[in-house]
């Protein structure tokens, strides 16, 4: 979510102090969101052909097939 909608939502005077209080949850969300890049860009490897393998975040690729890491035992 973009702090501008988080700073509007929650009706902050200024920017500054929606950032000042969210902040330290940003890098967990940068995280989560390139997690989920990974995972599609793996998943998406597997359609056209290319060999994946691996565990990225909280998924899992190989030999083209791909699903959540809680499976993998």
């Amino acid at each position: 979510m973009e702090l501008e909608v988080v700073q509007a939502v929650l009706r902050h005077a200024s920017i500054v102090l929606t950032m000042d209080t969210y902040a330290s949850v940003l890098p967990e969300v940068a995280r989560e969101a390139a997690e989920r890049t990974a995972w599609l860009v793996l998943r998406d490897a597997g359609k056209t052909g290319r060999h994946t393998r691996g565990v990225v975040g909280g998924a899992w690729c190989w030999s083209h097939q791909c699903g959540d890491a809680s499976e993998v035992k």
